[in-house]
């Protein structure tokens, strides 16, 4: 990627000479790169470099990679940087952030380098005003722009062969604290309004009813207000980022383009989410928080609320207690506008009181703690008791179950045998370390059900179903959980990372290899770049090929499944199957029974191997889902009883299959979301090996790691299906400081997600292509009727009009199917569409003209040199079958001198 002053000399004498005064970067171990400017050469082989800095230093010419050229100043588009280097492109960066311009394109991908403060965001209505694809690149880099491209990918109609529209995405990505979730906010908005826009903007849809209008702009809240009740519910403070995903969310918005035309009607939305965080509701690290909802209800409930609810301050409820304020985050707000978007959403009072019902009994099972009695009860086992039993009461009221029944449930669990064919079930006491495990898992499970109900009402309010039926087209927003490396990772930062490699590996794949498989089978000779390949680290954790070691989830999956199993020998088998992988690291000798380390894309993980054994279990004890589906609260008891009535035991599971028909009930089983800042080291499960399945559990063991490869695996293969647009987020320093540009740490960023061998690629390489129909169907009506006329075909129609129009050769290059333009290359041949023609008209025929005339001379040369080479090679040839002739009878001679020498000599 670096780009040398010159090109590399053989040796330092050969070195070129470098012109005085000439503005250069060389290396900083403090900064990266420092801009300088030439003051002197010493002989053919060093530069005397004076630093911004007033230090001199000297540089080496032969080492070509430390001397770069300084571009003379900033750009919006890193294409149109004069010299593309490293240091340029971070150069490029820093000057923007510091004039609060924190966005910059890369042909058409945005890199957002996260301003850290409130930037006021241009007018939608300009990016909608822009009238050609070169007036919208004029405009100033955004996240509108981004969208606004997408939107008019969909309302462009297919050229006449091409299939139908192609669904659009757009990919936020970037590790966490780089601004993912506020950039996402920012694409929903728009498009959201464009609709809106576009549908108050036509004669159609000003005849439309006025209940359609009403329920068109419902709608458009609607999608919007999602956001704050998935944020409150699914975001937490981390010790990297103050409001922090801890899920992923894909939202697809659905359009019917076939009601009007050069129009899309808003139809319905939907949200898919993956891998919620579960263990985050009983424990969280030193300086991080519970999701967001705990503290937003005990800031802002009213008196009145505060006290039907039974809440308790946060001192008092051990699973917020920790980190409770946060400068940032205004609680009270939060939950005003919590509250505020229920009600977009029609919440019904009764859905609202279960829900905060249900928060609050969370916050009480968690003040719940358990003593256990020195003598066991009559039969064996042991005897606990709570400590407080009005606590428990308390949780038990909240949550709508009998006190009695949620002991009973926390305190012993059902056990089934099977003997000759033959189940027994009976009943065993739990000691005080398990029963508090229990409580844990309840309240894992009962927030993991409140979430899947957030979901499922907000996809239900937004018409999913419907929607699916009636789309045309949509466009999909992804914004999932930033990379994590914390000093202890665990299970939630393998699966977050895990994601983030498929999500680089699918980056490489649209800007990289398919760009330049695609430039190779059009004929376009262009630059080959290298970029980074996370293939065997993709591999190393999720592989299962024959021939092959099974992956790291794979094997966790294996272990859950065998009785009396570790989490030291799944870290075992981890090290044993892939020792040789250069993807896997060893780590140090004392700590490998523990741990063992990732190579990551991003960098080097090194993964505490504690807890994964129980954290994979997703699966919630059957008495527990029992007794929730038995709570007063609709809400609670019908996502429970959904879970209930799935088979409990693997061959009734396989027989269910069979016979019933595909459902996607509330899933309890399978948490949406791992992830979880820097966990605190995990607390050892009670009894610390695993029981074989099918025995003791009653319910079918899932295996949440595995759930997330396929739930990413279905999202890749959706994404590859549609045309993805890529906002890179960029994280500008750790401290999350708003003015600070840590230079080291962006261009780490940089460096690890690929951004500056696409810089080049992008550059150097053909970013926008038109096929040919479409550019005779874009173009042809605004020529002179001469230019239809000459009835030429597609290809050779494209050619004679960027040459008609004066568009500089170097700045597209002609495929087989398709017409290939440099970033911004496009603008020069859009201006044909707004041009005067009955000014410039004649000029553009005669141009098209003299084309014509010039390929059919070149055809014409082309056919006479072909033929004067062939007349040469057919002499050539002919004058060698002379040659062959003349030399038989010669050949014949000395054959025959040679037997009579022969027969003489005998």
């Amino acid at each position: 990627l670096r780009q040398p002053l010159s090109p590399k000399p053989p040796n330092a004498a050969d070195a070129p000479a470098v012109a005085e005064a000439t503005e250069v970067w060389v290396p900083d171990k403090e900064r990266v790169w420092v801009r300088g400017r030439v003051t002197r050469q010493v002989g053919r082989s060093e530069l005397e470099v004076e630093t911004e800095d007033g230090v001199t230093v000297a540089v080496d010419l032969a080492r070509h990679d430390t001397l770069h050229t300084a571009n003379p100043s900033a750009e919006q588009d890193m294409c149109s940087l004069w010299h593309m280097s490293e240091p340029a492109v971070l150069s490029n960066l820093q000057l923007r952030f510091a004039a609060d311009q924190p966005y910059t394109y890369v042909a058409h991908l945005l890199i957002a380098v996260n301003p850290l403060k409130p930037i006021p965001d241009p007018a939608e209505v300009s990016y909608e005003g822009a009238a050609s694809s070169a007036a919208l690149a004029a405009l100033p880099p955004h996240q509108f722009a981004v969208a606004e491209r997408a939107y008019r990918a969909l309302l462009a109609q297919p050229a006449a062969g091409g299939g139908g529209r192609q669904d659009q995405s757009i990919v936020v990505s970037g590790e966490s604290g780089a601004g993912k979730t506020e950039s996402a906010k920012k694409l929903l908005r728009y498009i959201t309004w464009r609709v809106a826009s576009a549908a108050g903007g036509t004669k159609h849809d000003r005849r439309r009813s006025v209940g359609q209008t009403h329920a068109a702009a419902a709608l458009n809240a609607r999608i919007l207000d999602s956001s704050p009740i998935l944020e409150s519910l699914g975001n937490a403070k981390t010790v990297r980022n103050h409001n922090s995903s801890r899920f992923g969310k894909f939202t697809k918005i659905d359009f019917d383009a076939r009601a009007a035309p050069k129009r899309l009607r808003l139809v319905g939305a939907s949200v898919e989410t993956y891998l919620l965080e579960r263990s985050r509701v009983t424990r969280q690290a030193e300086g991080e928080r519970n999701y967001h909802i705990f503290y937003q209800l005990l800031a802002g409930a009213s008196a009145a609320e505060r006290q039907r609810w039974r809440l308790l301050p946060a001192a008092s409820a051990p699973y917020v207690s920790g980190c409770v304020s946060v400068p940032t985050l205004d609680d009270a707000a939060g939950y005003a506008e919590f509250c505020e978007a229920l009600g977009t959403f029609d919440a019904k009072a009764e859905e609202r009181e279960a829900l905060f019902l249900c928060l609050s009994a969370l916050l009480h099972l968690g003040d719940v703690d358990f003593s256990e009695a020195s003598s066991p009860v009559r039969g064996g086992g042991p005897q606990v008791e709570p400590v407080d039993p009005a606590r428990l009461q308390v949780a038990a009221e909240l949550l709508g179950l009998e006190p009695a029944a949620l002991l009973a449930a926390l305190t012993t669990r059902t056990v089934t045998a099977l003997a000759r064919g033959e189940s027994e079930s009976f009943s065993v006491r739990l000691d005080g370390a398990k029963t508090r495990h229990a409580r844990d898992n309840l309240a894992k499970a009962v927030y993991s059900a409140l979430f899947d109900w957030a979901v499922g009402f907000v996809n239900c309010k937004l018409g999913a179903l419907a929607a699916a039926a009636e789309r045309d087209c949509f466009i999909g927003i992804l914004d999932i959980f930033g990379f994590e490396s914390f000093d202890t990772n665990g299970f939630e930062q393998l699966l977050i990372n895990f994601a983030n490699e498929k999500l680089q590996a699918t980056f490489n794949q649209h800007v990289f290899a398919a760009e330049q498989e695609l430039y190779a089978a059009e004929g376009i000779a262009w630059r080959s770049v290298r970029w980074p390949d996370n293939s065997e680290t993709i591999g190393l954790i999720a592989s299962k090929e024959r021939g092959r070691a099974p992956g790291v989830l794979h094997l966790l999956d294996e272990t859950s499944r065998l009785p009396n199993q570790t989490d030291a020998d799944f870290n075992k088998r981890v090290h044993d199957a892939h020792g040789a992988a250069t993807a896997l690291r060893r780590p140090d000798p004392r700590a490998r029974a523990a741990k063992f380390a990732v190579r990551h894309y991003a960098g080097e993980v090194t993964y505490n191997a504690a807890g994964f054994l129980d954290r994979n279990n997703g699966t919630v004890s059957a008495d527990l889902v029992t007794l929730l589906g038995s709570s007063a609260h609709t809400l609670l008891a019908a996502a429970f009883a959904a879970a209930a009535a799935e088979p409990s035991t693997p061959a009734a599971a396989a027989e269910s299959a069979k016979s019933s028909t595909p459902r996607r009930p509330l899933d309890l089983t399978t948490p949406r979301g791992a992830g979880g800042g820097a966990p605190a080291t995990p607390r050892p499960t009670p009894g610390s090996t695993r029981q074989p399945r099918g025995v003791g559990g009653g319910k079918v063991f899932s295996s949440v790691g595995l759930t997330f490869v396929k739930q990413m695996s279905a999202l890749v293969a959706e994404l590859d299906s549609t045309r993805c647009n890529f906002v890179r987020c960029i994280k500008p320093n750790p401290a999350m400081a708003a003015g600070v540009f840590d230079a080291p740490y962006t261009v780490t960023q940089l460096r690890h997600t690929g951004m500056l061998q696409c810089c080049e690629l992008l550059k150097h390489g053909f970013p926008t292509r038109i096929s040919y129909a479409e550019v005779v169907e874009r173009y042809a009506p605004h020529l002179p009727p001469d230019v239809g006329r000459l009835r030429l075909p597609p290809r050779d129609f494209a050619a004679a009009v960027a040459y008609g129009f004066g568009v500089q050769r170097d700045l597209y290059q002609l495929g087989a199917t398709r017409l290939f333009f440099r970033a911004g290359g496009v603008a020069c041949l859009d201006g044909l569409r707004s041009c005067d023609m009955a000014a410039r008209g004649p000029e553009i025929v005669a141009r098209v003209r003299r084309w014509i005339v010039l390929r059919r001379f070149r055809r014409a040369l082309a056919h006479t040199l072909a033929g004067l080479r062939l007349c040469r090679l057919l002499r050539r040839v002919r004058a060698l079958a002379l040659w062959r002739a003349a030399l038989l009878p010669v050949r014949a001679y000395l054959r025959s001198g040679l037997r009579r020498l022969g027969r003489g000599g005998g």
